[in-house]
């Protein structure tokens, strides 16, 4: 008998961590109640990320700091001649040169404290009306009482995170609102409904990345489980952060605490196993993807 791992998954080339005997995780691997499902949902109307929404969202972020820098640097000079008429050369350069220093700082402190936050409220307000009349003639009543409490997250593609010429209008595939149980994860989309069965989720990692065109991070809670097509990762990223988590340091915390609470209910491996085969592969097949963290080929589910 092997002994007992506390749940973790390690981010090392050719390792995976999970937890069951052997027995179990053939178990896991072929039995379709321990894997992952993803549900389109095709609904008529618009969607809460929309293409207006995305536009509209965008123009935002060109508009805030171009208006802080013509209004704060050019409003006091107007108030300081209102108020004491003409100003000397001296008077006249204290003036510009306060004025300008307040709005550097004051466009610094935008740019790096998560300034997409004025329009994710909106878009959190969008994707829980949507969830709601979802809801509303569906006979199953046990997810509504979630849905005004669930935080809300971002689920982001590996590929969408790579840097590229010009920034992205959108870089999220799907909003979701998260439910962590001990039955597992569920996440209510704007696109699909995600169920992550707890035998299913090997573990998490994190990852934090700057944006092409951000000053400020973005942290990345790297959920691996399994599916009927093999191991696959979803990057999420909480996007509904209170006024005072906006600092790239406490939203570090608040991912640091969504990805313990994920590993805690955990149960999709037990053990360490390393792929012998991986260095060879990666050799031979270097324009390939491989995923170190995939179930060894004797333990993933038979395919037809």
């Amino acid at each position: 008998m092997l002994p007992h791992v506390r749940p973790r998954l390690c981010r090392k080339d050719n390792w995976l961590a999970f937890r069951a005997s052997s027995k179990t995780t053939m178990e896991h691997a072929t039995d379709p109640k321990h894997l992952a499902t993803i549900t389109t949902l095709n609904e008529r109307g618009s969607r809460a990320l929309s293409l207006q929404f995305t536009l509209i969202s965008n123009v935002f972020l060109v508009i805030v700091p171009t208006a802080l820098g013509f209004v704060g640097s050019l409003a006091p000079l107007f108030i300081a001649v209102n108020v004491w008429g003409s100003l000397s050369v001296r008077s006249f350069l204290i003036v510009l040169g306060t004025s300008v220093g307040v709005t550097v700082c004051s466009i610094a402190i935008w740019a790096t404290r998560f300034p997409e936050w004025p329009m994710n409220q909106w878009l959190d307000q969008r994707l829980r009306n949507r969830c709601r009349k979802r809801f509303q003639s569906s006979p199953d009543h046990s997810m509504k009482f979630w849905i005004d409490s669930a935080p809300m997250c971002e689920y982001v593609r590996r590929e969408a995170m790579q840097a590229t010429l010009f920034p992205k209008l959108e870089t999220a595939s799907d909003i979701a609102l998260i439910r962590i149980h001990a039955d597992g994860i569920t996440m209510e989309g704007d696109r699909a409904r995600y169920s992550f069965p707890a035998a299913s989720i090997l573990g998490t990692t994190i990852e934090t990345i700057r944006p092409a065109g951000c000053f400020h991070k973005l942290h990345y809670v790297h959920v691996f489980v399994r599916t009927e097509q093999g191991t696959d990762e979803f990057p999420i990223s909480l996007r509904d952060c209170g006024w005072g988590r906006l600092s790239a340091k406490k939203r570090r915390v608040d991912a640091e605490q969504l990805a313990e609470r994920i590993n805690q209910i955990a149960t999709g491996s037990e053990y360490e196993l390393s792929d012998p085969d991986y260095a060879r592969r990666a050799q031979t097949s270097p324009t390939n993807s491989i995923n170190p963290y995939a179930v060894a080929a004797s333990l993933s589910p038979a395919r037809p």
